[in-house]
């Protein structure tokens, strides 16, 4: 991610979605932070909700550095979201702590966190499982955020299989063979298994908790 494109990003991040107001204890209350390969960590820090910011402005060899893995704290959640041309792009996940997770193939370039009240506690959990692509171990999440395509990289795909975790249920919207929509497949978890012949498109994920 070269620093002129993420630089142009956060500035319309900035002028969009920041909130015009924020409290000295928000600024300094760190709710987690990312590590990149060389193990450097970087903060998170309660940005509120909607207010998604870039994660840091530092570089490494002219590009802005990869996290390869983050941390929140208990009673927090985390969301993480790739760079487009045009700014923020997919979401790559959303974190209930207390957790450790991988990115993965993921490169992470905006979050943004929030604290928590116990009465949300169990609505927070996002994450319900994963799809994976043909002739690869590369898996895009399944998130509770309603009816969405699959994204892997930044580009639509059709998954070959799939996982759904114990708290979920997810309905996949497939096509039939001669182009149009078909009967979905419902699943739930916790199951893991391929899609067989069908040729999902999209997915709806709820929790079951």
């Amino acid at each position: 991610m070269r620093f002129s494109t993420l630089v142009g990003a956060y500035l319309v991040v900035a002028s969009v979605l920041a909130s015009p107001i924020e409290t000295a204890d928000r600024q300094l209350h760190e709710v987690g932070h990312v590590t990149d390969a060389d193990g450097k960590g970087y903060q998170l820090t309660d940005t509120g909700v909607p207010n998604i910011r870039v994660i840091t402005s530092d570089r490494k060899d002219g590009y802005y550095i990869r996290p390869v893995s983050c941390h929140v704290e208990p009673d927090h959640v985390c969301k993480f979201y790739s760079e487009s041309t045009r700014g923020i792009g997919y979401l790559i996940g959303e974190y209930k702590g207390p957790v450790d997770a991988d990115f993965g193939i993921h490169w992470a370039a905006f979050y943004e966190c929030w604290e928590v009240d116990l009465k949300a506690c169990d609505a927070a959990i996002t994450s319900c499982g994963w799809v994976g692509a043909r002739g690869s171990d590369a898996k895009a999440p399944l998130n509770g955020d309603g009816e969405t395509p699959f994204i892997l990289d930044g580009q639509k795909f059709t998954p070959v299989r799939y996982h759904v975790d114990d708290h979920c249920q997810c309905y996949f919207l497939v096509q039939n063979g001669r182009g149009g929509p078909a009967a979905g497949l419902t699943v739930k978890g916790p199951d893991n298994d391929s899609f067989g012949m069908l040729q999902p498109y999209a997915y709806n994920c709820t929790f079951t908790l």
